[in-house]
């Protein structure tokens, strides 16, 4: 992903940590003399004024900041077969636990609002705050979550001007300085490729598969003595049946990444998760 977003080994450090230059820039307050002084507010979202998110290389000389890490915590299998009489049921469970995932699907898909979590904020019904824009019209929008950078300063629905610096959007809302964000320009700002946030599309890609399922019958001798065999049996076959659990969201496929090298963490476009769907046919003589 070049300088947008990397990982990268660090010695000494845990192998493959993810990093960009567009993750959340966090809020640091400072004194007169541009110190770093403690503050309720230290480690909240930043926000421009227009309400979209202030990235991290934007925001008090901060440079790549470690947003992940792409190898996992552990991975799992399992198989077991049940038996009943002539049928037999073999089935094997693939699990991977942590480590995280870039999926550019998703943050396409928030950006142009392709997505079903996307739906949310969109109307009352889906928490979405009704208002009135200034050109008379009736509009849906969010209150983003996080605090005006120093020197934020924007003019209210009055015209008037007003420094929000170390202000949350709520608290402007409540002032009646602001409209809410309307819900598409939210989501646009948050995912778009120039201004947006990569951090927001960095998920956990823990998932458990069902891998596979056999379900075999085995022919009793008597059925197949005509046939000179000593033994037959017959099989039906599922592979990548589908996720148990996935922890990625829109049923992103958490396998589908664009690259298997070692230092791979990305999905992008990926296709969604293949099933397969065989019989196998064996025997004896």
């Amino acid at each position: 992903m070049g300088t947008d977003v990397k990982s990268i080994a660090i010695p000494g450090q845990q192998y493959g940590l993810i990093q960009t230059q567009y993750a959340y820039a966090r809020y640091q307050a400072l004194d007169a003399n541009g110190n770093k002084i403690d503050d309720p507010r230290n480690g909240m979202k930043v926000l421009k004024t227009d309400g979209s998110y202030l990235r991290s290389n934007s925001y008090q000389n901060q440079e790549y900041t470690t947003v992940g890490k792409l190898t996992p915590d552990f991975l799992a299998s399992f198989r077991n077969t049940f038996k009943y009489k002539n049928l037999s049921l073999s089935v094997l469970i693939d699990a991977r636990v942590g480590g995280d995932i870039l999926s550019a699907t998703y943050n396409y898909g928030v950006q142009f609002g392709n997505l079903s979590s996307t739906l949310k904020y969109r109307d009352e019904e889906r928490g979405g705050i009704k208002y009135i824009d200034s050109q008379g019209n009736t509009q849906y929008g969010v209150i983003p979550d996080g605090v005006f950078a120093q020197n934020s300063i924007i003019k209210d629905k009055q015209g008037v001007t007003r420094d929000v610096s170390g202000m949350t959007y709520q608290e402007a809302y409540e002032k009646g300085w602001i409209n809410p964000v309307k819900t598409s320009s939210y989501y646009n700002r948050l995912a778009s490729w120039g201004n947006g946030i990569r951090e927001q599309a960095i998920f956990e890609n823990t998932w458990v598969s069902l891998r596979e399922a056999r379900l075999t019958y085995s022919f009793k001798p008597e059925m197949i003595k005509s046939l000179g065999v000593n033994t037959l049996n017959l099989s039906l076959i599922g592979r990548n049946l589908f996720y148990i659990y996935n922890k990625l969201p829109d049923g992103i496929n958490p396998e589908g990444k664009y690259s298997n090298s070692a230092g791979s963490f990305a999905e992008y476009g990926g296709s969604p998760m293949s099933r397969y769907f065989g019989f196998n046919l064996d025997f004896s003589f």
